[in-house]
């Protein structure tokens, strides 16, 4: 079926009026633009409406056009018909033409069936399902948000996951490395006391000896013990967390073998106690005392730093 121009504007004039529902007149540039219709040619359109009893028209200001009747009482037949005439419109009957009668009555079955069609489609129908498309596009539209929203998050925790093994591989490098380090640092640490030990010259006896007080030496600083003695990889002494800048004080007797910079330990202090004993005194915030100098037990040597040492 071909349906002509004036036929369908006029169906979607109508449609329009029953879409906005109101008792009040639409005007018809309203309707054009609604339509996206050319108002000069719908004006015509509209009149032909008009003269089949489908709308009533409104004069002067605040006029326009509305349903002459309820939209589920005017089908796509009559809206048709008001502005082409009969759907289908039949041959004169001849006698004795070849085929004739039996084409007319497949013409007529045609015509009857468009416009049962027509008819069964009213104006109240085509705006409910205009409705429901309308409430299926929107659905539709928020569902691909959701799942843009949703792609989208997943794309983001893919990539925090992906930054997270990241991190984690930089810190077990980062770890690796430093426990290498301060293992060559321990290691050089351990050489330089040997060094120490076997080749400085002997140091002044103190009154009293180093070992028979191991266990029971007053701790070099005030604080809480982070790390007590290990071995292998772990620091083969203890760490004490103490306030920045107290008074690091030597635990026995002794004469400074070292007094700088050692790396791994920063500013460290190493006291010879004689008998090839030693005491260390590691990360210090600053250095007291000189290589070489006489230390009292109980005498600063230097003052805690900010990482427990």
């Amino acid at each position: 079926m071909k349906v002509s121009t004036r036929g369908d504007y006029a169906a979607r004039a109508l449609l329009s009026l029953a879409l906005h529902g109101t008792d009040q007149p639409t005007s018809v540039k309203e309707i054009a633009e609604r339509t996206n219709l050319p108002q000069p040619y719908l004006e015509q359109i509209l009149l032909a409406i008009k003269g089949a009893g489908l709308v009533r028209s409104k004069r002067g200001v605040g006029g326009g056009y509305v349903l002459a009747r309820p939209p589920e009482q005017i089908s796509l037949a009559e809206i048709l018909a008001a502005v082409d005439g009969p759907l289908t419109t039949l041959p004169d009957q001849h006698d004795h033409c070849e085929g004739h009668c039996v084409l007319q009555e497949v013409w007529v079955g045609v015509s009857d069936e468009m416009g049962r069609y027509l008819a069964a489609h009213t104006l109240a129908e085509l705006t409910t399902t205009r409705k429901a498309l309308e409430a299926r596009r929107a659905e539709l539209a928020a569902l691909r948000a959701a799942a843009q929203k949703a792609q989208a998050a997943a794309q983001r925790a893919a990539q925090a996951r992906t930054d997270l093994i990241r991190d984690i591989d930089k810190k077990r490098d980062l770890n690796a490395q430093l426990s290498s380090e301060l293992q060559t640092a321990q290691q050089k640490l351990q050489a330089t006391l040997r060094d120490l030990a076997n080749g400085a010259p002997s140091v002044e006896a103190a009154q009293l000896p180093l070992r028979p007080f191991r266990g029971a030496l007053e701790w070099p600083v005030d604080g809480a013990v982070t790390r007590r003695f290990g071995h292998g990889s772990a620091s083969n002494g203890i760490e004490i967390a103490a306030s920045e800048g107290a008074d690091a004080v030597a635990v026995h007797d002794g004469t400074v073998a070292f007094a700088g910079t050692f790396t791994g330990f920063g500013n460290l202090v190493i006291l010879d106690h004689g008998a090839q004993t030693f005491s260390l005194y590691g990360d210090l915030l600053d250095i007291a005392v000189k290589k070489g100098a006489r230390i009292e037990h109980g005498q600063p040597v230097g003052t805690a730093g900010p990482i427990p040492s």
